[in-house]
């Protein structure tokens, strides 16, 4: 008989629980007098101050309308002197690990590769200039621009600014580009 009234005594107080957050949700969508939505009075107030509501469809047309004009940018940067491969990243130089790693494998070349990584960015200029982020290009040998229409161009960089996380690249291109509207 325990079980069944604590069972009983939960539904009671989820049944509390959604009356309580249905009331309150039902005063906070009245206006002081109780006549109006309160929800409605503000929208009405928006809508003589001109002020443009976004919502998730609002979003969806700019992002299909800009769409053209944002890139994918594949990078390639070498690494060089890459550490030791033999030690591991979680015990100081000289450990036992490094001690039995270095007796069968030996100390291992210091090697040098290419690392390819993936950016994004967006065309402001229809001569080619590309806005995107330093830490996207930052130390890169080579710079691949691939627009959404699959066109890819090579590209190179113009100029940074560290401190605002902005770099400017540029693409040379034979036909005018799609570019983002930028500002109101």
């Amino acid at each position: 008989m325990k079980y069944s009234k604590s069972k009983y005594s939960k539904y009671i107080k989820l049944m509390l629980l959604v009356g309580l957050l249905w009331l309150v949700g039902v005063g906070c969508s009245r206006d002081t007098n109780g006549d109006r939505p309160f929800i409605e009075d503000k929208a009405e107030e928006s809508r003589q101050d001109e002020i443009q509501v976004i919502t998730p469809h609002t979003f969806v047309k700019v992002a299909e309308e800009q769409k053209p004009a944002v890139v994918n940018i594949s990078l390639t940067r070498t690494i060089k002197n890459h550490p030791d491969i033999s030690r591991s990243p979680f015990e100081k130089k000289g450990g036992p690990l490094e001690e039995f790693f270095e007796r069968f494998f030996g100390k291992g070349p210091r090697r040098e590769f290419k690392q390819k990584s993936l950016g994004s960015g967006f065309i402001i200029s229809k001569e080619g200039y590309i806005l995107t982020n330093v830490h996207v290009i930052n130390d890169v040998d080579e710079i691949n621009i691939i627009l959404s229409n699959h066109k890819k161009f090579k590209a190179k960089l113009i100029g940074i600014d560290k401190k605002t996380d902005i770099a400017l690249i540029k693409i040379k291109s034979w036909k005018d580009l799609p570019t983002v509207s930028l500002g109101d």
